[in-house]
């Protein structure tokens, strides 16, 4: 048992060496850049920065929904998101990345979103849970979003690109 312990303490001891080998200023890969990329855009829409939100996006954008098109165009998603300030606080927005695949400058995202927001005319709590595609492109600014679509599951709440009106 003694000899487990040291064994194991020499395994965690070396990890933790390579780990603290790598330089800090490495690069993160293509993959762990865009699941960056989408963890900020969780955290933006949580908190209901409309202005950022849309910045992810490319010029000419697009939000989709049950695989129809809401809405198209940086300037138009900012103001569809607009739409919602003052009526909604998202309490939970969470997507796990369940695959991505690169094409050169390209990632094809497929994964799961789960939001709990509250709708204040009401204050009725709202939960949605639904499959996510997107594609992202990478820019020198960053990687942006080309389209995203949500499918939320039957019966799991709201629709998450639904108007707020």
């Amino acid at each position: 048992m003694r000899d487990r312990i040291v064994v194991l303490a020499l395994v965690v001891a070396a990890a933790v060496g390579v780990v603290a080998s790598t330089p800090s200023s490495a690069a993160p890969s293509r993959e762990a850049q865009v699941r960056l990329a989408f963890r900020r855009l969780d955290r933006l829409v949580q908190a209901m920065q409309q202005d950022s939100i849309a910045e992810t996006y490319v010029e000419d954008g697009e939000m989709r929904n049950d695989g129809r098109l809401v809405v198209r165009g940086r300037d138009s998603i900012r103001t569809f998101l607009a739409g919602f300030v003052g009526k909604v606080t998202v309490s939970h927005d969470r997507t796990t990345i369940t695959r991505i695949m690169l094409r050169g400058d390209t990632a094809f995202v497929s994964g799961v979103f789960d939001q709990t927001a509250t709708l204040l005319a009401d204050h009725r709590t709202v939960k949605a849970r639904g499959g996510v595609e997107a594609v992202w492109v990478r820019r020198p600014e960053g990687w942006r979003i080309v389209s995203m679509g949500t499918r939320p599951l039957p019966g799991s709440g709201a629709r998450r690109a639904s108007s707020a009106n």
